[in-house]
């Protein structure tokens, strides 16, 4: 009798490694600044839950203060992430 086999053991940092190389992260600028946020589905799965502001500064991090003071909002970049992606930050 054959022994039973073991299920494969997936390993998140590889599948993370994966799918930013095959969806890398959206770069943009705005007052001479290059700012960079993630990849969609790279975006923490409670973002939906938040307000458009909250998320964007989610992904933006510590590029927040810098992208408001070039003029940019959560609406702003919800319009760029559709452009470019058909996405949306959640409103």
């Amino acid at each position: 009798m054959t022994a039973p086999s073991k299920p494969k053991v997936y390993d998140l940092a590889e599948i993370i490694a994966t799918e930013t190389k095959a969806h890398p992260p959206i770069s943009f600028t705005a007052g001479g600044q290059t700012f960079t946020i993630p990849s969609p589905i790279l975006w923490p799965g409670d973002i939906a839950d938040l307000s458009q502001n909250d998320g964007a500064k989610v992904l933006l991090g510590d590029q927040w203060e810098a992208f408001c003071a070039a003029g940019g909002n959560g609406s702003l970049l919800n319009s760029l992430v559709n452009k470019v992606l058909g996405a949306t930050v959640p409103e």
